[in-house]
């Protein structure tokens, strides 16, 4: 009866401690019941009440047959809590999923079969003990699995809270990591007096497992109180900075529902605490531009390339979103955060941007128009009394007199015609769409014409005109000549213009390797000379200096400009030095390139700076081929061009016929057989291009071949790639060059 009466008080002793374990457990779900270490927290004390129950039941069964049934409750109770304190711990310290589900799938089986081993009313042998009714057993398969299972389950214990131990980087943590692995210290102890000792010397178990399954749950209990105040700490750190942080922030539901914001977001949208909560996202924003074409919303610009752009709805204000997503530790979605980026200032800069585009854009286009009618209307006329020149000055019956006056009308229309050419390159060169035209040329031949060319302009004036070259620059280059040419000729020119007497010397050097050559040009004069106040000015467009002194001097003023970008364009430069009332010297360097090196020689940079260049090294005097057979339209709406043309390939002895627009021409073209044809541009009801479109289309295709060559006097710009893009095959500009005229019909009727 005394065993009876402190068996009794040891089990209501044991059922407190299970009771006071099951409180921890609500306590801790009702402290973070939104998580799931709350959840995790309450089963692992409930396994402990469990426990605590069958074994304090068990020592109140003196001689029942029943007390197995309270023991089998008691062990299932110890698995169940084993398995749950790996489980929890691994989740504090996020062990990866899958070595923690391979140790379930392993463990479990193996648990519910050692129970059911020895759970059985015939596993164990029940005695009177001081302490209650418990049972006593020998050693057997199923106790040793038992042992091992349990001690399975601690070693587990310990690697989760070494792999925790060695990634976390908080010291707070790791002292909770070392409280933790007292645990498995207590859990041994009680295991030793209920498990391991009776199993070896064959005595009565002592209730030590559920004390001490009660103690690591208390110490588990303080050890998360802990760990959660810490968590909470983290949180109220967050809750401050999503309060007074100065950007919009958003945080909503997996509805997409509005459940939480900052003060930011509610001054933002202007829209009360109130009528914010469980807004959907699309009650807040209009879409803008989300990736795809989106019409403009009250005026705001879509960047190019930028997605997320959004229209706060009732506000003139436009934001960018960037969101995240949280997510539990089964990908399950809990809230997603949206933080707001206002871009409305961004706007105001890129509307402003695009109307500053739009109006430089459409003032270039105005300018691009205005110069191509100019072009047009200046060429035409000037292709008139050019070409009549030509003509005229192929009547071998002009007196002498007569002939001098066609030469200065030609040489007067030329000189006109050089000035709209300087206006259509310096406006090419400012919309960067000057293309240079590198080709292998002779230096020596270049030379030469330039020097001819100043030394008429010269004869008539005390000037001297010297040259001094190295006798090993390369004699042939690649680069674009005619733009070479056009930069000395205009320097040069230049010096002409201001040098009364004296001299103009040109000092023609290179330096550099054989691949890339620095061709260098000094260009000295004994002239006015320039003020040193000027000297900044004078590559200015239309910059003329001391205009008051030099008003008799003609020019544009675009001359050194043009000449200057150009050698800028090349890889080069162009400086002045000058001393005012005693000369100035211009040092040009154009960059090129030497396919193959060999030295011009003494010979002919002598023969070149005594002006004895033989002709045999300049260009041929152009020779007249004839094309008897061949058929020729020419196709322009002025008369004076039509006789132009006509006459200036009279000498070719071709079967010319002239149509005055499109429709004619058309007509002419169905009658008859063309080798070529030569197109205007601008003509009244059709045009070049829509005449060129619907010849090409006539007889399925028959004239896709057919050469039609633009003959234009719109020269602006890309032209020659624009009507080549239309259709036409070659581009000759008027007023027309004898040259060119020569490649084009060598080239096509060939």
């Amino acid at each position: 009866m005394n065993y009876y009466s402190s068996g009794a008080l040891v089990s209501f002793l044991v059922f407190g401690l299970g009771l006071l374990a099951l409180f921890w457990g609500v306590s801790a779900y009702r402290l973070n019941s939104g998580s799931h270490s709350g959840k995790r927290m309450c089963a692992i004390c409930v396994c402990v009440f469990l426990w605590d129950f069958g074994y304090a039941w068990m020592g109140l069964c003196y001689g029942d047959q029943t007390a197995y049934i309270a023991r089998a409750i008691g062990l299932a109770a110890i698995h169940a809590y084993m398995i749950g304190i790996v489980i929890y711990v691994a989740f504090l310290a996020q062990f990866p999923k899958k070595i923690l589900t391979v140790f379930e799938v392993f463990y479990i089986p193996v648990c519910v079969v050692c129970w059911y081993m020895i759970a059985g009313k015939d596993s164990v042998e029940f005695v009177e003990t001081p302490y209650g009714y418990y049972f006593k057993s020998h050693f057997s398969i199923a106790r040793l699995g038992q042992f091992l299972s349990i001690f399975a389950a601690l070693l587990m214990f310990y690697i989760v809270l070494l792999y925790w131990y060695k990634k976390t980087e908080y010291r707070r943590y790791r002292q909770l990591i070392k409280r933790f692995s007292w645990i498995g210290v207590i859990l041994s102890a009680g295991y030793l007096l209920d498990t391991l000792i009776p199993m070896i010397f064959h005595t009565p178990a002592v209730p030590g497992s559920v004390i001490g399954a009660f103690f690591a749950s208390f110490l588990i209990y303080r050890i998360s109180r802990k760990y959660i105040a810490f968590a909470a700490s983290i949180n109220s750190i967050a809750g401050y900075i999503f309060s007074k942080v100065e950007t919009p922030i958003l945080i909503m539901d997996t509805d997409g529902s509005v459940m939480l914001f900052n003060d930011k977001a509610a001054e933002y949208f202007q829209v009360s605490r109130e009528a914010m909560r469980g807004k959907k996202k699309e009650e807040l924003f209009d879409v803008l531009y989300n990736g795809e074409a989106a019409e403009d919303v009250a005026g705001m610009v879509k960047f190019e390339e930028e997605e997320n752009l959004y229209m706060v709805r009732g506000r003139e204000v436009c934001c960018k979103l960037a969101m995240t997503e949280a997510r539990d530790e089964f990908g399950d979605l809990l809230y997603s955060v949206v933080f707001v980026q206002d871009m409305t200032s961004e706007q105001k800069v890129m509307r402003l941007m695009r109307e500053s585009r739009e109006a430089a854009e459409a003032a270039n286009q105005a300018k691009s128009n205005f110069l191509a009618n100019m072009s047009h209307e200046i060429r035409t006329p000037m292709n008139a009394i050019i070409g009549m020149s030509d003509i005229m000055l192929q009547n071998e019956d002009l007196s002498e007199d007569l002939k001098n006056q066609v030469l200065d009308i030609k040489g007067a229309g030329t000189s006109l015609l050089g000035i709209i050419n300087d206006v259509l390159d310096i406006s090419k060169i400012e919309a960067g769409k000057y293309e240079l035209v590198n080709n292998l040329y002779d230096l020596p031949s270049m030379l030469h014409d330039v020097s001819n060319i100043i030394g008429v302009r010269l004869l008539e004036t005390p000037v001297e005109f010297k040259l001094f070259i190295n006798p090993t620059i390369p004699h042939s280059l690649v680069g674009d000549v005619l733009r070479i040419r056009q930069i000395l000729l205009n320097i040069i020119g230049n010096a002409v213009k201001f040098t009364r007497t004296g001299s103009i010397t040109m000092r023609v050097d290179w330096n550099g390797d054989q691949e890339n050559t620095l061709l260098c040009f000094d260009v000295i004069d004994t002239g006015i000379g320039i003020k040193e106040e000027d000297l900044k000015d004078i590559f200015g467009i239309f910059n003329q200096v001391n205009t008051r002194k030099n008003r008799h001097i003609a020019g544009t003023g675009l001359g050194l400009a043009i000449s200057k970008n150009l050698a800028e364009l090349m890889g080069g430069d162009i400086t002045v030095d000058s001393v005012y009332g005693e000369g100035s010297t211009f040092h040009i360097t154009l960059r090129q390139k030497v396919t193959e090196y060999k030295q011009m020689g003494e010979q002919v940079a002598n023969s070149l700076e005594e002006k004895r260049y033989l002709q045999s090294v300049r260009e041929k005097q152009l020779v007249i081929e004839a094309f008897p057979d061949a058929k020729v339209l020419i196709v322009d709406d002025n008369r004076v061009n039509l006789v132009v043309a006509k006459g200036v390939m009279k000498p070719y002895q071709m079967q010319i016929d002239t149509a005055s627009s499109g429709k004619d021409a058309i007509e002419l073209v169905k009658a008859n057989d063309y080798d070529i044809i030569f197109m205007d541009h601008m003509m009244p009801e059709l045009d070049g291009i829509d005449t060129t479109h619907l010849i090409r289309e006539l007889d399925d295709g028959k004239y896709m071949d057919l050469p039609i060559i633009a003959l234009t006097a719109n020269a602006v710009g890309e032209a020659r790639e624009m009507f080549i893009s239309e259709g036409l095959q070659d581009f000759l500009a008027k007023p027309i060059d004898k040259k060119e005229l020569d490649a084009v019909i060598h080239r096509w009727l060939k």
